[in-house]
């Protein structure tokens, strides 16, 4: 397991920019409170929120990866499939239950489940289907 942190959100709830302001609003209020109760805080230049999240090696017990018959030299030894040609029929073609993205975000690449478009660098196939779409994976 790594710590990092990350909020997630579905479609039909408010935009990050509107979850961050909601964020710095709640801290800026724990701030304030603190100080009336005499607790002083320290601000660092930068902050890191963290949490423990699951990584490639719990991926690989949970999952077994298929080759990229179109390109043994792919990354991820020879799993990670593109966007184009033979190698998008066959992701395309996959069940929808054994796809996972590889996403890069904010310098952190994730293992997440489904098709995505923004910030992919690759798709991976699995043998074994997920049981639930919720998980990500960090890949470091």
């Amino acid at each position: 397991m790594k710590k990092v942190f990350m909020v997630t959100y579905s479609d039909d709830e408010p935009p990050a920019s509107q979850v961050a302001d909601v964020v710095v609003d709640a801290l800026k209020d724990a701030l304030s409170h603190a100080e009336e109760l005499g607790i002083t805080l320290t601000a660092q230049p930068s902050v890191v929120l963290e949490g423990y999240y699951p990584d490639f090696d719990d991926f690989r017990q949970h999952y077994t990866l298929l080759k990229n018959r179109f390109d043994s030299s792919s990354a991820l030894d020879g799993c990670l499939f593109g966007w184009v040609g033979q190698e998008w029929e066959a992701v395309r073609n996959g069940p929808p239950k054994n796809l996972w993205t590889l996403i890069e975000c904010e310098g952190l690449w994730w293992i997440s489940p489904g098709f995505h478009y923004v910030n992919r660098l690759g798709y991976l196939l699995t043998t074994e289907p997920r049981k639930t779409d919720d998980q990500q994976y960090l890949y470091d």
